[in-house]
């Protein structure tokens, strides 16, 4: 059950208890969303595969503007067992998540056809697999609580190549993972 906060009331208005869990939010878009909800009073999972120790100025940033709570989970999502446990750690921490939203990358450049088949794969784990798994573990608990939001974070780049372009690792399948909500919708 949500809970009001006591600290969180504006202008008399009660702000209900919300979590989101935000995967690659310790530099550009990602850290940009995380910031956003935290300035909203959201508690927000900040995740990225870094340590703690390196990804301490992206938590500062984070929250200097945060009037929630802010935690750091470190996790590599190409691993898809620990992006199981990013979710579990999430829910142990706050009790829940409100918002998920996927957009760990990987900032690689390639040229068409000549990435390596371990690269590929890599680039597969994180911007294919790792969102499912992280659906379909915090769709049940969203499911239960009544409501929650799935964010992907994607590019359309991969619509505007032309020859010579250099593919960028967001472009790879985007389309399976925009796919991935509505196979996880239970209506």
């Amino acid at each position: 059950k949500n809970k009001v906060r006591p600290d969180r009331v504006e202008q008399g208005l009660a702000v209900e208890h919300r979590v989101a869990l935000v995967t690659g939010s310790t530099s550009g878009i990602g850290l940009s969303i995380a910031g956003k909800f935290a300035a909203m009073g959201f508690d927000v999972a900040v995740n990225s595969f870094e340590s703690e120790a390196d990804a301490a100025g992206a938590l500062a940033t984070i929250a200097a503007g945060a009037s929630g709570e802010t935690a750091y989970f470190q996790a590599d999502l190409a691993k898809p067992a620990l992006g199981a446990e990013l979710v579990a750690r999430t829910i142990a921490r706050f009790g829940r998540i409100d918002v998920l939203v996927n957009n760990a990358a990987l900032m690689w450049m390639f040229e068409p056809f000549e990435i390596g088949i371990d690269d590929w794969d890599k680039v597969m784990r994180v911007k294919v697999r790792a969102p499912y798994v992280a659906i379909s573990r915090v769709a049940p608990h969203m499911i239960r609580q009544g409501s929650g939001s799935i964010v992907n974070v994607t590019a359309k780049a991969g619509e505007f190549m032309s020859r010579g372009d250099r593919l960028h690792d967001r472009t790879v399948l985007e389309d399976r993972v925009q796919g991935a909500p509505r196979a996880a919708d239970p209506a």
